[in-house]
């Protein structure tokens, strides 16, 4: 099979048998399928191709050429790289000194030109991203971020390394560019916007997001962009469409290091975790059988069931985490639903930010000046945005996924002066058995990362 690849595709040329097996390959089972009209009705069987056939041969996003090639068995390749190599710049300096891994993540850069970087959160991300502007030789340069605080942060930032005069916040006339996906997604809908084309280095924030259909469709305006890389905490894995359209967008995983490393090495301090157990969930009834839940409701409606009785009107559960924060300083107590947030806000006395860019702004300044002790806020922290300052992490918001966990314990693990650890404060939900393999999920994550857990028993103090 010849494969021949471009800055966005790859086209496989080859036996009919061969391109028969790509395509079973390029089908991907879309799980969310069944909460759909279209499949309940029987009009869709729940699959995604996440390929095109044309006259002369298969068409699909040229990230996913390395995992076609490990995965069609007993297929020889032959792969045709028309994509330009652009020369590199060496010598160059930044206002800080780069750590190790993150020079070995820019060599791997050199070497691949396309991929992603899986680099924990307060691990300076952003610095390998300047740094690969400052390595490449190339007509235009694009960071794609997707939260609007980041953009005032990053302009900041690139003022202290790149000509003031060539830096442009949204604006695809300059030569360093920082912009929002939500803005070229929004102009390309309208027209296109042949300022892109110039884009000969691509680096995207937060890729985990790539695979879906806004990201995707930016990333792939960009068609000359033959440097991408991609920057997340956690690589997603599976075999969704998300997943692998994130790879054809982007590239397989190109190099990654974990907290552990960053721990030993003393570039972030570590977490403490307290998991606390008690009986806020004794007598909380979800008004369903929930051995048929499954027969009568979907999973997802079950969850945000379960959430709503069980994490967010949970009276008893709220004041243990208002009692508990009292005592503590630099407190951030993270929420996945407005109104927990308010519920929590409201116990505790303190400000809630979930919406308003000119409020949050403000609240993250006090934050980090120590105006304010304690903040409830939504999942906007999990991503990107830098708010020093913090000591204690409380997860209100229960869940099992492990990039989300991470992120958000991240926001406290960056080094300052007199900091020694981050006390992370997690609630053992034992009910309903959906919740508590949740809780389960979470010590797991902790231990399998080698954070120190300490689970404390106060069913006597809430009784």
């Amino acid at each position: 099979m010849k494969v021949y690849l471009s800055c966005n595709w790859g086209l496989a040329k080859g036996l009919d048998e061969e391109l028969e097996q790509l395509r079973k390959l390029l089908t991907v089972r879309d799980e969310s399928a069944i909460y759909t009209n279209n499949y309940r009705k029987g009009l869709w069987d729940g699959t995604v191709k996440l390929y095109k056939n044309t006259k002369v041969g298969v068409l699909f996003g040229a990230g996913l050429s390395d995992y076609i090639q490990r995965n069609l068995d007993g297929v020889v390749f032959e792969v045709i790289d028309t994509r330009p190599k652009l020369e590199v710049e060496s010598g160059y300096s930044l206002p800080v000194k780069l750590r190790d891994y993150q020079e070995e993540a820019i060599s791997k850069c050199i070497e691949k030109q396309r991929g992603l970087l899986s680099i924990p959160t307060a691990g300076g991300k952003t610095w390998i991203a300047v740094a690969l502007f400052k390595t490449f030789k190339a007509k235009k340069y694009l960071y794609l971020i997707h939260r609007y605080e980041l953009l005032w942060q990053l302009k900041e930032l690139f003022e202290t390394v790149f000509p003031v005069e060539e830096i442009g916040i949204n604006d695809l006339s300059k030569k360093y560019i920082v912009a929002m996906v939500q803005t070229i997604y929004a102009s390309l809908k309208k027209s296109f916007l042949p300022e892109l084309k110039d884009i000969e280095v691509l680096v995207v924030d937060e890729a985990h997001h790539a695979g879906a259909r806004s990201w995707s469709k930016v990333i792939m305006a960009m068609e000359n962009a033959s440097v991408k890389i991609g920057l997340t905490g956690t690589v997603p894995s599976g075999r969704s469409p998300e997943v692998l359209g994130m790879i054809g967008a982007i590239g397989d995983t190109i190099y990654e290091v974990d907290c552990k490393k960053l721990i030993e090495d003393e570039y972030v301090v570590g977490p403490y975790v307290i998991f606390y157990q008690g009986d806020w969930c004794k007598g909380i009834d979800l008004g369903i059988d929930i051995r048929r839940v499954f027969g009568k409701m979907q999973g997802k409606e079950y969850w945000e069931l379960a959430r709503k009785k069980v994490l967010v009107e949970n009276e008893k559960r709220n004041k243990f985490i208002a009692e508990l924060v009292r005592d503590r300083k630099n407190v951030l107590i993270v929420v996945d639903m407005l109104e927990h947030g308010e519920i929590l806000s409201k116990m505790i006395g303190c400000p809630f930010t979930w919406s308003g860019l000119e409020e949050r702004k403000e609240l993250f300044e006090k934050f980090k000046k120590g105006e304010i002790n304690y903040l409830v806020s939504s999942p906007i922290l999990e991503e990107g945005i830098d708010v020093s300052g913090i000591e204690v992490v409380v997860m209100a918001s229960g869940g099992k996924s492990k990039r989300k966990l991470l992120q958000r314990i991240g926001r406290g693990m960056r080094k300052q002066e007199g900091k020694e650890k981050v006390e992370v404060i997690d609630l053992w939900d034992d009910y309903p058995p959906l919740l508590e393999r949740h809780s389960r999920q979470r010590l797991r994550i902790y231990r399998a990362m080698d954070f120190p857990v300490e689970i404390k028993k106060i069913y006597e103090k809430l009784s």
